[in-house]
């Protein structure tokens, strides 16, 4: 399974107020566990997700960034954006590998994609 995080345009400027705080390994290993309940809980809510970064590819030419996060051994998550903007490049700049990362967003799944439509990150 894999995790999609998708960010849409201008994610600082949305909302961070949250009723479903999880971190990462804690959601996977509750979809493991058990999809159908997870799904109830989980899909289609907007959740604050934390987790490690475990690397940072800013593609400038594309204006896409690109951060893959540490999950556990079956699984693969991966964070993206697109359409970058001045606001968000200034605050990659400070981010790091193995550097905490909070995310917030829509949380949905698609068969064995989890799918996190991110409004916000820090």
């Amino acid at each position: 399974m894999f995790i999609v995080l998708i960010f849409i345009s201008d994610i600082f400027s949305l909302s961070k107020n949250v009723k479903i705080e999880i971190d990462v390994d804690k959601l996977l290993d509750a979809y493991k566990k058990s999809e159908y309940w997870s799904d109830k809980k989980y899909e289609g809510k907007y959740i604050k997700l934390k987790a490690i970064i475990w690397h940072i590819d800013l593609d400038e030419k594309n204006n896409t960034l690109s951060i893959k996060l540490k999950g556990n051994d079956t699984y693969k998550l991966e964070a993206t954006a697109y359409d970058i903007t001045p606001r968000c490049i200034e605050y990659i700049e400070n981010m790091y590998e193995g550097k905490d990362i909070t995310i917030y967003g829509n949380f949905d799944r698609e068969e064995n994609k989890f799918i996190i439509y991110m409004r916000y990150f820090k």
